[in-house]
């Protein structure tokens, strides 16, 4: 089962086409052999093949799309932790991604970290807006942290802390209260204008989380 999963996220093409290449070559086949019993055969046998083979894909999708949807999370953890398959860091990128794509918050958060060990800063920010998005405040807390230790190196000190603050108070308003110390030393060192900014992606979070 390792395999197919790990096809399944890095060679995704393969379960597209795959059975069109199959077709073309035994229709290929069929063609070359004389025999019209043995062009029947192929053409069964190619016909039976191909429905089996999208059965398989229609089932896999469904199962991890509406059935199960963590089951992108549980085996990407598998590939990234090398819990019953064999580790691979680029396969388990992928299925977080899939995760993260199908809402899942905590996979939102591994890719930021994965990503912040990698240098991609902006790749780590990326998905946890994404979890902000979803309503995660430690999302909210994670990414005003990437901002007050000056991880986005092109940003100025006035920038930084702005983006730290609007970031911290969307951790606060998502009910992270342990960053109201954070918030409130912060405040102190923005303008007017980007407070009511806060105020106002709040107001805007809460009605996008039907809160």
């Amino acid at each position: 089962m390792e395999a197919i999963w790990k096809y399944w996220y890095t060679n995704d093409l393969i379960f597209i086409f795959g059975p069109c290449i199959f077709t073309i070559s035994g229709k290929i086949l069929s063609v070359l052999v004389e025999s019209e019993y043995n062009k029947r055969m192929i053409n069964i046998f190619i016909f039976v093949i191909c429905t089996l083979f999208l059965a398989f894909i229609t089932s896999l999708y469904v199962y991890t799309e509406y059935i199960n949807p963590k089951a992108h999370y549980e085996n990407a953890l598998k590939f990234y932790m090398g819990d019953d398959f064999s580790p691979d860091l680029e396969t388990a990128i992928s299925a977080f991604e899939k995760a993260a794509d199908n809402n899942h918050v905590e996979s939102c958060r591994i890719l930021s970290k994965i990503n912040k060990a990698k240098g991609e800063i902006y790749l780590s920010g990326k998905w946890l807006q994404k979890g902000i998005e979803l309503g995660d405040a430690e999302s909210a807390k994670m990414l005003g942290e990437l901002y007050d230790r000056n991880r986005f190196t092109n940003l100025t000190e006035q920038e930084r802390v702005e983006s730290a603050y609007l970031a911290f108070s969307e951790a606060l308003c998502l009910g992270e209260i342990s960053v109201r110390h954070r918030v409130n030393v912060l405040q102190t060192k923005v303008s007017e204008a980007i407070q009511k900014i806060a105020e106002s992606d709040c107001r805007d979070l809460k009605q996008h989380l039907g809160r």
